[in-house]
C-alpha cells in the first residue's frame, strides 16, 4: 500500500511539474521582427519620346559651324532627354515604397 500512495505521489509530481512547465512556457512572449523583402512590381509608366536630333537632319555638305552649332543643340536636348528618363526611372522606384 505505502508503494502505491508513493506512485500516486510521483505521478502527482510530475503532473504538476508539467503543468508548471506549460504555464511557464505560456508566459513568454513570441518575439517577431519584420523583414523587409524587395517584391518586383510592374511599372506601367510611359518611356519618353526619343527626341529628335538636329545632326540627324544634316546634308553631306554641311559647314564646320551648321555641324558644331547642331552638336551643340543637341547636347541641350539630350540632356533634357536625360532629366525626363531619371525622372521616369525614379517614378518606378518609388511605385509602392514606404
Amino acid at each position: 500500500m505505502a508503494a502505491a500512495a508513493k506512485g500516486r505521489s510521483m505521478i502527482r509530481a510530475a503532473a504538476a511539474l508539467v503543468v508548471l512547465v506549460l504555464l511557464v512556457g505560456c508566459s513568454t512572449t513570441v518575439q517577431t521582427v519584420p523583414v523587409n523583402v524587395a517584391v518586383p512590381i510592374a511599372c506601367d509608366l510611359v518611356e519618353p519620346a526619343t527626341p529628335i536630333l538636329y545632326t540627324d537632319s544634316l546634308t553631306t555638305g554641311a559647314t564646320l559651324r551648321q555641324q558644331n552649332s547642331g552638336m551643340r543643340a543637341d547636347i541641350e536636348v539630350l540632356e533634357g532627354y536625360v532629366i525626363e528618363l531619371r525622372a521616369t526611372l525614379k517614378g518606378c522606384q518609388t511605385i509602392g515604397a514606404k
